[in-house]
């Protein structure tokens, strides 16, 4: 499933491709559940927290990412963290309280 693609900047960096992956099993829905997560793809070694944010469309500007990230709603690995300026590389997963599906994940750009 495509979710669309564009730029942010100098960053190189696109949300390009929303994939369902199942999440544990739910005991009281007696199965899996299935979610969305988006992939970010990134041509750089990094891109920070607040950077990706903005190009998940969670906020519109860096200082409404600085005010979620500091708010404590966001997790990245499944850890809360409270720095907008954390360095987000390939692999790693990010997670905001309240917003819909699995989350973001953040790859490599292909070619």
């Amino acid at each position: 499933m495509h979710c669309g693609a564009w730029r942010l900047g100098a960053t190189g960096a696109r949300l390009a491709v929303a994939k369902w992956y199942r999440l544990p099993y739910d005991a009281s829905q007696q199965r899996g559940v299935l979610k969305l997560m988006a992939v970010i793809e990134i041509t750089s070694e990094f891109i920070t927290l607040a950077q990706a944010l903005k190009i998940a469309d969670v906020v519109g500007s860096g200082g409404e990412a600085k005010n979620l990230v500091r708010g404590g709603t966001v997790r990245v690995n499944g850890a809360v963290e409270v720095q907008p300026g954390k360095k987000l590389r390939v692999g790693d997963k990010f997670q905001v309280e309240g917003a819909e599906g699995a989350g973001w994940t953040i790859g490599a750009k292909k070619g």
